[in-house]
């Protein structure tokens, strides 16, 4: 009884846990032995692998002619291991595979001296983006929806007020007249008091209709506007006998009772030679005369 009391005693068994995350530089599984010891062989195993090997060290060194392959050149204890009792095995580049069950034996002369298990956990790194992303996009698309609001706050306003439309009418030199169109039911609603047609590019061409049935006319072949554009909703212009220097852009402006624009529109004419002028400056250039 006493034999086996003293084996007992000299046999311990422990077990802890260790837990790292993967990407480490490396990690360490501890091991004490009670009673440090010039002679021995220490055992790293980890019984779930075959082999299951992880590292050896006898009194000479260590011996890893049995080593798992997975572990090549990433283990290592220290070589007075057994003179100071600190069996730790250092693993180096810890990964999510390395987890598991290791077992750290002692023996001496076939005796096992000691005996420690260790639990270790390897764990993955907590994606960054998952915490930081939301952050970032909630601000963003709250930034992206209160944009698309304002702006079709914008262009709905735009619309209640003076919009400025675009036009483009071509007609070609020695036509009769062209029509520079402007009509819009709204002019119904509106409580407009003066419409205004006013070439650009020729101060003095201005042709304005007021509430009080007045054209003020100024063209070399005459103009016409539609009559009470407030009934009818047509306020389009016609030029009569249209040439080349009659080409650019009109502006036609609706103005209210306090003088400020309720409603613009613009027309860019294009007025075209036509054939018998192009044929007449094609013989000039030749030295002909047609006609």
């Amino acid at each position: 009884m006493f034999v086996v009391f003293v084996f007992l005693l000299r046999v311990s068994q422990h077990a802890s846990g260790v837990e790292v995350y993967g990407g480490d530089k490396s990690v360490l599984l501890p091991c004490q032995l009670p009673a440090p010891s010039k002679e021995g062989v220490v055992v790293w195993r980890r019984n779930d692998l075959n082999p299951a090997i992880i590292h050896v060290l006898t009194e000479e060194g260590d011996n890893l002619a049995d080593q798992n392959k997975h572990y090549t050149k990433r283990t290592s204890i220290q070589m007075d291991a057994l003179q100071t009792g600190d069996l730790s095995l250092t693993l180096r580049n810890p990964t999510f595979s390395d987890s598991g069950t290791y077992t750290c034996t002692t023996r001496k002369h076939g005796e096992k001296l000691n005996q420690t298990e260790v639990q270790l956990q390897v764990k993955e790194h907590t994606p960054v983006w998952p915490t930081v992303l939301p952050a970032i996009l909630v601000p963003l698309v709250l930034l992206a929806v209160g944009f698309a609001v304002f702006m079709g706050l914008v262009y709905n306003r735009m619309k209640k007020t003076a919009v400025c439309q675009l036009k483009v009418v071509d007609v070609t030199e020695g036509a009769k007249s062209v029509v520079l169109p402007f009509i819009s039911k709204k002019l119904k609603s509106l409580d407009s008091y003066k419409v205004e047609w006013k070439h650009i590019q020729d101060d003095e061409m201005k042709v304005v209709d007021d509430r009080n049935r007045t054209q003020n006319k100024r063209h070399h072949g005459g103009t016409e506007m539609k009559k009470d554009p407030w009934t009818t909703g047509n306020a389009s212009l016609t030029l009569m006998k249209p040439r080349c220097r009659d080409g650019g852009v009109y502006i036609c402006t609706i103005y209210g009772k306090d003088g400020k624009p309720i409603k613009q529109k613009v027309v860019a004419l294009w007025v075209k030679e036509g054939w018998l002028k192009t044929i007449r400056g094609f013989c000039r250039s030749a030295g002909q005369t047609v006609g």
